[in-house]
């Protein structure tokens, strides 16, 4: 005949569990609190880098137009004004 008693639960971040010294559950709760944390702590480094690379190539191609527009030689510096703000293009 079979018996009807469940067989004792595997918790599946046993490891973890032991180490914060709490319940299954709790255990759980924290191992995706800690992996939600790092994926939003990554995303954040990833945006600031592009943002960053973004943003030099958009000066390195400014400055090239702006040489271009008042026809600056690469030998010699220019400085050119832009509302009120003077620009220095290599």
């Amino acid at each position: 005949m079979l018996s009807c008693v469940a067989a004792p639960r595997q918790c599946s971040v046993e490891w973890f569990r032991l180490l914060l010294n709490v319940e299954c559950d709790s255990a759980i709760v924290a191992a995706n609190l800690m992996g939600v944390c790092g994926f939003v702590i990554i995303m954040f480094i990833s945006i600031v880098i592009i943002k960053r690379r973004y943003t030099c190539h958009f000066y390195m191609t400014l400055a090239v137009t702006l040489r271009s527009l008042y026809n600056c030689s690469y030998e010699s510096s220019c400085f050119v004004e832009l509302s009120g703000v003077y620009l220095s293009l290599f």
